[in-house]
């Protein structure tokens, strides 16, 4: 079902939702019932208050290599969306990154920050408690954390799109928030994600900061770091320029990625879109080469998050002769995140 027309359906119910949330809230701040644990270590959340697609896998990751950068052992505690994990908790380790198993997301971050550490688990707080008995451990990031009131934070940093903070103001399930925009409150610091420059024309940091005046606004934006392939090959980020490829990605928001693509001087003669998190199979490689050699395109071209399932399924491919092709004309486009500068010196005071 198109999801504007089911939210239009469930609208009359998000009352009850964001009452039920507001209650869940005050429970977990009370300890009636729900009960909220301190580490013994520096927890920092990073999430979001609307569902996908605010880019909290690239946020963790310069976040994480921060830390990493000034000495802090770091360990990522993320559910792994679309993993075989459960409860978990499951380590990520250089002979153990299976995609299928772990999901695309905690292996991205493991292989985008060397000397992190990832555990994998809906129990954060067991994983949580695991890494402390079985890792060296200075700070904690928490992913995609924000409604995750089981684990205290000592930072709790939220993503907003820069485009509509609020994503259109209704809660789930007559909208896109998880919680109502009064659960921001919450909140130590904001990042508007998206935005076109730190400069803000349109005024939106500034609209945030008199709604929320005690909470620091920050800004953040995608730049292209470069372009690579499963081979381990990278290439300068204007190799693709002026070129023709074909894009696919299992991603929140594909047209994200599509509208990258073109602004980068690409042409795109095709885009095909999978769901997010989705586990390729041997069949839609067949079919995107297939694509690929009825086309007049240079190469096509994925997200990193999908390049990392696609090493998984890749090794496994029954057809070698497919394989080889494939991961010829096959390239990655990564995508790096830059905050300003303020974050970083808030950041630093508040560990």
């Amino acid at each position: 079902m198109n999801p504007e027309l089911f939210f239009s359906l469930a609208r009359p119910l998000s009352p009850i939702y964001a009452s039920l949330m507001g209650l869940r809230e005050k429970l977990y701040d009370k300890n009636i019932l729900l009960k909220s644990h301190r580490l013994d270590k520096p927890v920092i959340s990073i999430g979001n208050l609307s569902m996908g697609g605010t880019g909290k896998t690239p946020h963790v990751i310069e976040i994480a290599r921060f830390l990493v950068d000034n000495s802090f052992k770091v360990c990522v505690l993320t559910r792994g969306y679309g993993s075989k994990a459960g409860k978990g908790p499951l380590l990520v380790k250089d002979d153990f990154k299976d995609t299928s198993i772990l999901g695309d997301e905690p292996v991205l971050i493991y292989e985008s920050v060397k000397g992190v550490n990832v555990v994998v688990g809906s129990n954060r707080l067991g994983g949580a408690i695991w890494a402390r008995k079985n890792l060296d451990v200075d700070v904690f990031l928490l992913d995609d954390g924000f409604q995750h009131l089981a684990l205290k934070r000592d930072i709790d940093i939220v993503l907003l799109p820069y485009e509509d903070p609020f994503s259109g103001g209704r809660v789930f399930p007559g909208g896109y928030l998880r919680e109502p925009i009064s659960a921001l409150k919450r909140a130590d610091c904001f990042i508007l994600t998206g935005s076109p420059d730190f400069y803000d024309k349109r005024y939106v940091k500034e609209e945030l900061q008199d709604m929320f005046p005690h909470i620091p606004v920050f800004l953040s934006k995608k730049t292209l770091k470069n372009i690579s392939n499963l081979k381990g090959g990278i290439l300068s980020p204007d190799f693709l320029e002026a070129k023709n490829v074909i894009g696919f990605c299992g991603i929140a928001k594909p047209q994200g990625f599509k509208n990258t693509l073109i602004e980068l001087g690409y042409n795109v003669i095709k885009f095909v879109s999978f769901k997010d998190h989705y586990e390729y199979k041997e069949k839609d490689i067949k079919d995107i080469y297939e694509m690929f050699k009825l086309s007049n395109a240079h190469f096509f071209v994925t997200t990193s998050k999908d390049g990392v399932k696609l090493k998984n399924i890749l090794r496994n491919i029954n057809n070698k002769e497919l394989y080889k092709n494939f991961l010829e004309k096959l390239l990655i486009l990564n995508i790096k995140i830059e905050i300003e500068p303020g974050f970083w010196q808030f950041l630093k005071s508040r560990i």
